[in-house]
């Protein structure tokens, strides 16, 4: 009598390949579409303040809310 042996476990399915950079492109794809804010208002007016510091060589400037507000949209 020939026994039966089992037959091996199929490897599972492999992930699918992507061209290099695909995967960057779907993610700038993905944060383009929504119109979520990255970053709260808070750290980005900071953001914003230090970067103005370090390019105006010390002189502070004074920023209106609404206009931090259209800088970071426009960012997006």
């Amino acid at each position: 009598m020939a026994r039966a042996f089992p037959s091996p476990p199929s490897p599972p399915p492999r992930a699918r390949r992507r061209h290099p950079g695909q995967r960057a492109l779907q993610e700038i794809r993905k944060y383009q579409s929504s119109t979520r804010l990255l970053l709260c208002p808070g750290p980005f007016s900071h953001l914003v303040w230090e970067i103005c510091l370090l390019l105006t060589r010390g002189v502070d400037y004074h920023w209106q809310s609404m206009t931090l507000l259209v800088l970071q949209e426009s960012a997006v």
